[in-house]
This record gives C-alpha cells, structure tokens and sequence, in this order.
C-alpha cells in the first residue's frame, strides 16, 4: 500500500500509474529517510498485448499440394517494461505451424491438398520484469482445387 498526503488528508493507494503524452510510462519511487536513499524501485503499468488482426487466414487454389500461408499478424504490448520477448503456440490442427515462433510479427502456414485446417495461435508476451500477458488470433487456411488436375 502506498501512502501519501492530499489536502491535507493521508490517502492509501495500491499503486501507481502515470500518463506521459498519452502513454504509460515506468515510474521510480525513492524512499527517503533521515536525507538518504534507503529504497527505489520500478512502478510500471501491467502489461498487456493485442494482436492485429486479430485473425489469420490464407486460401491457396492449385492442383498439387501447396504451404498455404496466412496474412501477417503482429502483436503490440503496452505497459510492462521493455524489452519484450515472444513465444508462439498453437492449439488445434497439429498441420498449422508458426512462421516465426519467436517474433512479434508472424504468418501461419500449413501444407494442404483439398483440405483446411484451423486453429488457435496465442503469443505470450514476457517484459524484461517477467510479467507476462497473451494475444489471441484465430487461424483458418484452406487449400481447393478446382475443376482440373495437374
């Protein structure tokens, strides 16, 4: 709990957050007793990521089996405190794969013949404190052939 005077009142927060041109910014609270520093350390926003689109697909018509590859997705954290790292899962069809597993910004493919498959892709984002938040998108990519072979 975090205390401190206004209006003459002693007034208890919980924490801190401080708007900076619009945006959250980390905040270093000093402690002082007697004149000395006795304690500092970080207040920063939580963090959070969203991811855009917030959706995946990619449609490929050939008369052979291809990789189809689904538009880019890219995940934005707010708050936290950078750097950030990425890790990419999939749940669902065990064919969809993740292009760049460990970026912010990835594509989602699988190899496909007459088929589709779907899935759900969440990245989780880390900051360089640990705290983590995820993003979601939803994949769907389809492979069709029509009318012919080759």
């Amino acid at each position: 709990m975090i205390k401190t005077k206004a209006a003459g009142a002693v007034v208890t927060a919980s924490s801190i957050k401080m708007k900076v041109n619009g945006s959250l910014r980390p905040v270093v609270v000093s402690i002082m007793s007697g004149g000395s520093l006795r304690r500092a350390f970080p207040v920063v926003a939580d963090i959070t990521a969203t991811a855009s689109p917030a959706f995946a697909n990619g449609v490929q018509q050939t008369f052979k089996p291809t990789r189809v590859t689904s538009n880019t997705i890219q995940v934005t954290p707010m708050g936290g405190t950078a750097p950030y790292t990425y890790a990419w899962s999939i749940g669902g069809d065990a064919r969809v794969g993740v292009d760049a597993p460990a970026s912010a910004i990835t594509t989602f493919s699988a190899l496909l013949y007459e088929d589709s498959a779907s899935a759900t892709a969440t990245c989780t984002v880390t900051d360089a404190l640990g705290s983590v938040a995820t993003a979601i998108v939803a994949v769907d990519l389809i492979h069709y052939n029509e009318g012919g072979s080759n």
